[in-house]
């Protein structure tokens, strides 16, 4: 899915409404990313920073909006006041260098923004949703062998993932509207 297509988008959702049905969705992982290494800011060019928006926030962003009534609907489905990833969830993918707290080495401008723009989105659907018990979080893959993060990455796909299934599995109501590594660390702002 082309997370910058609303067409895209709203096709996926439909996908998904026809296989879940009234149901609802109880997990939605948004995995959207673009890299551009850009070492100053004289690198930096308004296309390029509005190419990193529109995929790694705006994306997600309109992603959310679409498929937020399929999760409200799982999140009903289910009684008490269970608030996690086998209730209604939303985890956003994001990256370490998206904290402004983790930021000791500068660079990487259009990335870091839009990154930290995502950490936003999350934190204010943590709050916005809470009534609706939908959970809400950010995680950082790690550093992972893929186009984006190079050979000289720590993990593959499927260790990042792993890791990232067994942090979303075990988050409860009060790691909802946070940032966590991989490992399940929490990562400041």
């Amino acid at each position: 899915m082309d997370v910058t297509n609303l067409e895209d988008i709203d096709k996926a959702a439909k996908q998904v409404e026809q296989s879940v049905g009234d149901v609802g969705l109880n997990l939605l992982v948004n995995n959207a990313g673009y890299f551009k290494q850009e070492d100053t800011l004289e690198e930096v060019t308004v296309e390029s920073m509005m190419l990193h928006y529109s995929i790694n926030t705006i994306g997600p962003a309109m992603v959310i909006k679409r498929f937020l009534p399929l999760l409200r609907a799982a999140s009903k489905a289910v009684g008490g006041d269970i608030v996690g990833a086998s209730r209604a969830a939303i985890f956003n993918v994001s990256s370490r260098v998206g904290s402004l707290d983790d930021n000791t080495s500068g660079k990487l401008y259009s990335y870091r923004c839009a990154k930290l723009a995502l950490n936003m989105i999350t934190k204010n659907l943590s709050l916005d949703l809470a009534p609706d018990n939908i959970f809400v979080a950010s995680l950082h893959p790690g550093s992972v062998k893929t186009a984006m993060g190079g050979a000289d990455a720590r993990l593959t796909s499927e260790q990042s993932v792993q890791c990232l299934i067994n942090v979303m599995a075990t988050r409860t109501k009060e790691h909802n509207g946070f940032f966590f590594s991989q490992k399940g660390e929490l990562i400041k702002w």
